[in-house]
């Protein structure tokens, strides 16, 4: 084999190499973050406060889930715009985390729970807050 055939085959693979690596790299560095405030704690069996603050073109859904034995699943789901007053929420029995995921679309929306501070929610990205269940 011709000797600068085969440095260019291996500069070749080097080169591949490294662009691979690049494009791995770009990949992991592009993907946007989870965010999650933490609220503290819950009581199994109880309620909780939920409410929204937002203009009338402000579409939202909040997606209310927990986590029972190391596995999510979707309590409820409600969708709307605008304001959404004071809502009680039960705390399912044996769960271990509660979840709610907000979406905003049109606008930016503040969420409050349990008459704590408001949390901005900014137009499109998706919002987790989360609280742990004591029993």
């Amino acid at each position: 084999m011709n000797p600068l055939t085969h440095f260019k085959k291996i500069k070749r693979i080097t080169f591949m190499k490294k662009l691979m690596f690049a494009l791995v790299i770009a990949a992991f560095l592009h993907v946007p973050t989870a965010k999650a405030a933490y609220i503290g704690t819950f009581t199994a069996g109880s309620f909780y406060s939920f409410e929204i603050a937002a203009v009338a073109v402000v579409e939202w859904t909040v997606t209310f889930t927990s986590v029972v034995r190391g596995r999510l699943q979707v309590d409820n789901v409600i969708t709307g715009n605008g304001n959404l007053p004071v809502t009680n929420i039960p705390v399912p029995a044996h769960v271990d985390r509660v979840i709610l995921l907000v979406d905003t679309r049109g606008g930016s929306a503040l969420i409050r729970v349990n008459g704590g501070v408001p949390q901005e929610v900014v137009a499109n990205p998706e919002a987790r807050v989360v609280a742990d269940v004591v029993p």
